[in-house]
C-alpha cells in the first residue's frame, strides 16, 4: 500500500507538491537514489553519510530533493526509521551507525505522496499542471480587436489544446471536466557492506520490490548484476530498467548510459558492464504507457537501486 507521509506543515508539504508537479512538467522521469559515501566500510569506520535526491539524465548530480525518512537495516536484522540529519532544496543527507559488520539495508520509507492529476480530453489523458503565477512586473498582454477567434470555445478542452498535447494548464479546465488522480511514490535502495558480505533478506511479498540476486557487495564487471523484481510476491515481467553509471559534473567526457535491461517472465534481469563505478538502477512500476487513450495507474512508484561495481 502507498501511504502518504504527512508529518509537515500542511502549507510546506502543499509547496512541495506544487514544486515537484511543476518539475515534472518540465523534464523527464527524475529517478530517486541514495549515494553513500563508502559501499564497502573498512574496520575502523563507524558511521557514514547517506545522500538522497532525484536526479535525470546527469547521476550523480541531483535534481531535486523528495521527503522522506530512512530506514536502516542493521547486519543483525534489526531495523530503525530515522529522518535525514540535513533537508536542501536539492538533496538531504543523514548520518547512520556502521559499527556492527556484515551488510546493512538502506531505504526510503514514509515518503511524500504526489498525486497527479489528469483530465479525459477527446479520448486522450492529459496531465493536469499547475497554474504558474504571473512574474513580477509582467503586464498582462493586451486582447487583438475582434477577441477570441470564432467557433473558440474555452468550455471544450479539445479545443482548447495542441493535437499533440500531453499536458493542459489548470485554468483551462472546464465545468464538470472527468478527472482522474494518480499517485506516485519515490522509493531508494541501497547496502552498504562491513567486512564479510552478510545474506540478504529475502522478499516481502508486499508492494513493489527489487531483490538481488548479486550480492550488491559482489558486483563486478566481468559477472554484471542480476536482480529479481516483484510485485506482492508476482514475478514484475516485461518490466524495463533504465541503468546509468554515476560521472561527477566536472566530467564533461564521462560515459553514464548502459543499454536499458528488460526482466523476463520470472521477473529476472541482468545488467552488464563495461567499465566499473557506482551505477543507478531504476525504473517506475507499473510502467508509463506511451498510449494517453488508457488511463493511467492509480498509483505508481519510482525505483532506484544503487551499487558500486568492482573492475
Amino acid at each position: 500500500m502507498l501511504q502518504s507521509f504527512t508529518p509537515y506543515p500542511e502549507k510546506i508539504r502543499q509547496q512541495m507538491m506544487i514544486l515537484a508537479l511543476i518539475s515534472m512538467t518540465n523534464s523527464a522521469f527524475a529517478a530517486p537514489f541514495l549515494l553513500p559515501e563508502q559501499f564497502d566500510v573498512d574496520a575502523r569506520t563507524t558511521s557514514i553519510t547517506v545522500q538522497s535526491g532525484l536526479t535525470g539524465d546527469s547521476f550523480f548530480v541531483p535534481n531535486r530533493n523528495f521527503k522522506t525518512e530512512f530506514s536502516i537495516t542493521t547486519p543483525d536484522g534489526q531495523s530503525k526509521i530515522v529522518p535525514a540529519n540535513v533537508e536542501l532544496k536539492k538533496f538531504s543527507l543523514i548520518e547512520t551507525d556502521v559499527s556492527q559488520s556484515g551488510t546493512y539495508l538502506i531505504q526510503t520509507v514514509n515518503t511524500l505522496v504526489i498525486p497527479t492529476r489528469y483530465v479525459l480530453s477527446d479520448g486522450q489523458w492529459l496531465r493536469v499542471v499547475p497554474t504558474r503565477p504571473p512574474m513580477a512586473g509582467m503586464k498582462d498582454m493586451p486582447k487583438k480587436e475582434g477577441g477570441d477567434k470564432p467557433g473558440a470555445d474555452k468550455g471544450d478542452i479539445a479545443k482548447a489544446t495542441p493535437a499533440k498535447a500531453t499536458s493542459i494548464g489548470e485554468d483551462k479546465l472546464p465545468a464538470g471536466a472527468q478527472l482522474f488522480t494518480s499517485n506516485a511514490l519515490n522509493k531508494a535502495v541501497t547496502y552498504v557492506t562491513k567486512g564479510i558480505p552478510a545474506p540478504l533478506a529475502a522478499f516481502t511479498n508486499k508492494g513493489f520490490e527489487v531483490r538481488p540476486v548479486t550480492h550488491p557487495s559482489e558486483a563486478y564487471v566481468t559477472d554484471g548484476f542480476e536482480f529479481e523484481a516483484r510485485f506482492d510476491g508476482k514475478p514484475a515481467a516485461g518490466l524495463t530498467f533504465s541503468v546509468a553509471r554515476g560521472v561527477s559534473q566536472y566530467d564533461k567526457e564521462g560515459k553514464r548510459e548502459r543499454p536499458d535491461v528488460v526482466t523476463d517472465q520470472q521477473g529476472h534481469g541482468k545488467v552488464t558492464f563495461d567499465l566499473p563505478g557506482v551505477y543507478l538502477i531504476s525504473t517506475t512500476y507499473p510502467a508509463l504507457m506511451s498510449d494517453r487513450s488508457v488511463q493511467p495507474p492509480a498509483q505508481t512508484v519510482n525505483f532506484g537501486l544503487t551499487i558500486e561495481v568492482a573492475p
